[in-house]
């Protein structure tokens, strides 16, 4: 109904305003964090743009550094060829009717073709399992890439829910907010906890540090 999308829309750009303070806050933190560490404002303006950049750079570079973490890829598996009858006539069985004649001769691929390797499949998974690890160090990373895509486009993973209407025509489901929200709770969780640290070890380091 429209009144149940409205209200969805609404929520939807609720949540956004709350994952956008929590973003900014992340960096905000930041330069609490180098304010405490540095002794003059310069230095700590020079440590949150490094921190910035550092963070900047981590998505780009992510799937470089998975793949030195994972090795090579392994070697593709070849299938090998199969053995035509002396006749060049293959025989064919009509499943449960039993009905079996004869056939034009097969034309076989070339005798190394590679075949479906799971090897190579677990390989790119693990990389890409690595790759979103990585990623989700980078505050802009969970909130540009991630979140806000999830909030305002309605994606972030969700596959559309089916819902019988009848037989004939299935009726998608959009997800709502909180399935959106759901797909990306690990990026919410990494946004919190680099929220929480700087702001631990600003405090730590105030009460280390000589107040005079």
């Amino acid at each position: 109904m429209a009144w149940c999308r409205r209200g969805d829309d609404l929520l939807r750009m609720l949540a956004y305003f709350l994952m956008a303070l929590l973003y900014c806050g992340v960096f905000f933190a930041f330069a609490m964090m180098a304010s405490a560490i540095a002794k003059s404002s310069a230095m700590s303006i020079m440590i949150v743009l490094g921190i910035a950049m550092a963070l900047l750079i981590i998505p780009q570079s992510s799937y470089d550094i998975a793949g030195f973490i994972v090795g090579p890829q392994p070697e593709a598996k070849w299938i090998e060829p199969i053995p035509l009858p002396a006749d060049g006539n293959v025989s064919v069985q009509a499943g449960a009717a039993g009905v079996s004649g004869k056939m034009d001769p097969v034309i076989l691929p070339e005798p190394r073709v590679p075949g479906w390797d799971t090897d190579i499949q677990k390989y790119y998974e693990r990389r890409q399992m690595i790759v979103d690890t990585i990623n989700t160090v980078s505050p802009m990373y969970n909130f540009g890439d991630r979140i806000s895509n999830s909030i305002l486009y309605k994606s972030g993973g969700i596959m559309p829910l089916m819902e019988k209407s009848s037989i004939y025509m299935p009726v998608y489901k959009e997800p709502t907010i909180v399935d959106s929200l759901a797909a990306v709770w690990i990026n919410i969780l990494a946004l919190i906890i680099e929220l929480i640290i700087p702001l631990v070890i600003s405090y730590v380091v105030f009460l280390r540090a000589d107040v005079r």
